[in-house]
């Protein structure tokens, strides 16, 4: 059987790949976008990465993570639903499930759809009533569960995990949801400055989302009070190993640094909070 892969995101190129992995599928070409392209490679030694120019018909199924705001894999899932070949969509959030699926104000459903925990599973249920939903392991998080018990922790600096903000799907600008970015970056670093009585660090390390390597952060001052910030260069888990306290928004990255004991402040800003952690700590 012929199998086409398509990721883009990183947390879902995370899932499907770790699945793929698991499962020893071998026989598979990939069509891959951005951040997924390094962590597919990290994975599989040889993989052959397809152009979007590729002919469905060569193809009995198509497995794809999903992105947010969606990309090409709406487009690929409507070329295989017409030839009535099998499609099977891996989600690795627990928000905007309906949005995913939607291009043009036309919804795009594949013929499964494989999550990996509990809520997602009940989520998932509700959301798509005429499509199978099917709750498998996940993979990747017992991946990273294995490997983090080796690391050892300590305590050096606070840390940031920045994430993506859009200033809406149906009218989606780059120019404004740079600019909410740089207004929610500076509402965290606010909300560190509030909280600062209760750290002992005088660095904040701030790791960026694997989809904002291209963004500009040069308005970012080297020191604010008494704080050092600096731009993280490493690996997530070494990111997480030397955190006193994590600050972010709903990052998925919220559930490893759970899983390393370490102290979460969820900045919410005007949202709510959809990570599934009871430890976490929620500031508006």
């Amino acid at each position: 059987m012929n199998i086409l892969i398509y990721s883009k995101d990183a947390g879902g190129a995370e899932i499907l790949s770790s699945w793929i992995k698991h499962k020893k599928i071998k026989n598979f070409h990939a069509i891959l976008e951005g951040p997924a392209v390094k962590v597919y490679k990290s994975k599989f030694k040889k993989i052959e990465i397809k152009k979007k120019s590729i002919n469905v018909k060569n193809y009995d199924k198509f497995l794809f993570s999903t992105s947010f705001p969606p990309s090409f894999e709406l487009d690929l899932l409507k070329n295989f639903k017409d030839k009535n070949k099998k499609t099977i969509a891996f989600l690795d959030h627990w928000v905007n499930y309906d949005k995913r699926f939607k291009k043009n104000n036309i919804n795009f459903l594949p013929d499964q759809i494989i999550v990996a925990d509990g809520l997602a599973f009940k989520i998932a249920k509700k959301k798509f009533k005429q499509t199978k939903i099917i709750r498998e392991k996940n993979y990747f998080l017992i991946e990273k569960k294995s490997k983090l018990k080796k690391i050892k922790k300590t305590k050096k600096y606070i840390l940031i995990l920045s994430s993506p903000k859009y200033n809406s799907l149906k009218n989606f600008s780059k120019q404004k949801s740079l600019k909410q970015n740089k207004i929610h970056m500076k509402y965290i670093i606010k909300k560190i400055l509030q909280h600062k009585e209760k750290f002992v660090s005088n660095k904040i390390l701030i790791r960026l989302h694997p989809s904002e390597k291209k963004v500009n952060f040069s308005w970012i001052p080297k020191k604010i009070k008494r704080y050092e910030l600096k731009f993280s260069t490493n690996s997530l888990e070494s990111d997480l190993a030397g955190a006193e306290v994590v600050f972010g928004t709903n990052s998925m990255a919220f559930i490893f640094a759970d899983l390393m004991n370490k102290k979460i402040y969820n900045v919410l800003h005007k949202r709510q909070n959809t990570i599934p952690i009871k430890k976490i700590k929620n500031i508006s």
